[in-house]
């Protein structure tokens, strides 16, 4: 993928998934998130990404239980 297509920073990609920055940042420290640097160190990322956020916190959500498993253990 062309540089060109990396114009989303993650305040934008945060905001359009509904997380923290620091979700975001985590989630591209890992690699489950692809993001380049620029040459002030800003992260960038293709305008996609936050579907993939979104992904990932839903896997990591099911993967625990969600809110179903506490509501199931609080009865």
């Amino acid at each position: 993928m062309r540089d060109a297509e990396y114009t989303e920073t993650t305040g934008s990609i945060a905001r359009e998934a509904k997380c923290l920055p620091e979700t975001v940042r985590a989630y591209a420290d890992c690699g489950l998130v692809e993001h380049r640097r620029l040459t002030d160190g800003t992260r960038v990322f293709r305008a996609d990404a936050a579907d993939e956020v979104r992904r990932i916190m839903a896997s990591r959500l099911a993967n625990r239980g969600g809110a179903r498993r506490g509501a199931a253990l609080r009865k």
